[in-house]
């Protein structure tokens, strides 16, 4: 594959790591604006919001599950900066031909702090204001070279449940803010009956929507930091006659601002 000027220089180059990571960094691609300290603004507290069904035993035993919902506070730090990192590959035809591929990594580390919770059935597992409910470390990868359908970006991060993620994606530029879809956050393999009695802590939150302590604000542009991110939980059998796991929709999304 012919390299382009930049990635040549960044083989010329060779393997760089670099303690401090600078905005703009073109080695960085997509991610040339992330170098930094991002995080809630301090008169928007709880902007952060996140929705998780989670196995419980109540009581009464009506129920298998509560529905956990809760504002947030988060910090994203991206830091060091490793460049040229080789994936080493050779292509076999008539002859042997080396198709390495090249990656520039960016080290991140999420902290998440509890603003308000809300759970039902009511547990008092929720927790208070101030709690802290995350903390991941990771890297964002630039692949440079031999991108498959277009994936040029992956994720990488370890979370301590014991659980670590590979996820891969592809980046694009688009003109004005981003558009965060419509999500259903209803479990797949079950009902989507909120009168079903099985879905009741899905009505409860249907009918009291779960604010926290959150204010509006509009009217100050500023560089901004916006995602949605869905994680599919599988736990209990499926209720709908088809064989596997029911499917719980994990949704977090919130905006940053640069410090």
């Amino acid at each position: 594959m012919p390299h382009d000027e930049t990635l040549k220089n960044l083989i010329a180059d060779g393997r760089k790591i670099a303690l401090k990571a600078e905005v703009g960094d073109e080695d960085l691609g997509p991610f040339a604006q992330l170098p930094g300290t991002w995080a809630n603004e301090p008169e928007l507290p709880g902007a952060g919001f996140n929705m998780i069904s989670l196995p419980f035993a109540p009581e009464d035993g009506a129920l298998d599950y509560r529905l956990l919902v809760n504002r947030y506070n988060e910090t994203l730090e991206f830091d060091l900066v490793d460049k040229a990192v080789a994936n080493r590959g050779i292509e076999r035809g008539d002859s042997l031909t080396e198709t390495d591929q090249f990656v520039v990594t960016l080290d991140y580390m999420q902290s998440v702090v509890q603003v308000a919770a809300a759970d039902f059935p009511e547990s008092g597992l929720a927790g208070e204001s101030g709690l802290g409910i995350h903390r991941e470390p990771g890297l964002w990868l630039h692949m440079k070279n031999h991108c498959i359908d277009g994936m040029d970006i992956a994720r990488l991060s370890t979370v301590p449940h014991g659980d670590s993620v590979l996820a891969l994606g592809t980046s694009r530029v688009i003109d004005g803010p981003p558009g965060i879809p419509a999500v259903d956050a209803l479990v797949q393999g079950a009902t989507t009956d909120l009168e079903h009695p099985y879905m009741s802590p899905y009505k409860h939150f249907h009918d009291n929507p779960f604010e926290g302590q959150l204010q509006d604000e509009q009217g100050r542009p500023k560089m901004r930091l916006q995602y949605l991110q869905i994680v599919g939980l599988d736990f209990f059998p499926r209720k709908d006659g088809k064989e596997g796991l029911m499917i719980w929709p994990h949704i977090s999304l919130n905006t940053l601002v640069r410090q």
